[in-house]
């Protein structure tokens, strides 16, 4: 990350935070989910990491929170909200999101046009590039790893799967104006 940003803010927890946190020593991280054990665990990993003291890890991050957060310094934000896209990002978050970078995954599966949607709601703000995921069965074909020269089409497929009804999406935002 070659942007200084003064804030993280992680819809999601898992490695990803520490990560975060260790990539950009400066900034605060806000991380959060709705499950006890996965923010028990990221503040044990934060604590491990020795950056505990600059991970803010809470349950639930809705657009009040969002607008929270985001109204201080410049933040990336990182978001996995599995499904809860609608919810979070309205016309008045993307207004106070114009001065930060976002990856947001999306769930065109569980709420069919959520792409469109975001894309639409985002596009005077920032710059928009999407990136999509490869299908179970790609990455069974042409992933090559060396732990899984062992294992025939089928197996890599398994260990691969994720199993999801679709390729998954990622929209990356990148404002367009710092200073807007």
């Amino acid at each position: 990350m070659s942007t200084i940003y003064a804030h993280l803010i992680s819809i999601i927890i898992g490695v990803v935070t520490a990560e975060c946190k260790l990539k950009v020593p400066s900034a605060l991280v806000y991380a959060f989910d709705t499950n006890d054990e996965a923010r028990r665990l990221c503040e044990e990993m934060a604590a491990v990491n020795g950056v505990g003291d600059r991970v803010i890890v809470r349950s639930l991050c809705d657009p009040s929170t969002l607008e929270e957060i985001a109204s201080t310094s410049r933040a990336f934000i990182l978001c996995d909200c599995e499904g809860c896209e609608k919810e979070l990002f309205n016309k008045k978050t993307v207004a106070m999101l114009c001065n930060h970078d976002l990856i947001i995954e999306t769930h065109d599966f569980l709420m069919p046009s959520i792409s469109k949607t975001l894309l639409t709601l985002f596009q005077k703000s920032h710059s928009v590039s999407q990136v999509v995921s490869n299908t179970d069965i790609e990455k069974a074909r042409h992933y090559d790893y060396r732990e899984l020269r062992n294992y025939c089409f089928w197996e890599r497929r398994i260990l691969l799967g994720e199993y999801r009804p679709k390729p998954m999406k990622w929209l990356v935002l990148m404002s367009r104006n710092f200073l807007c």
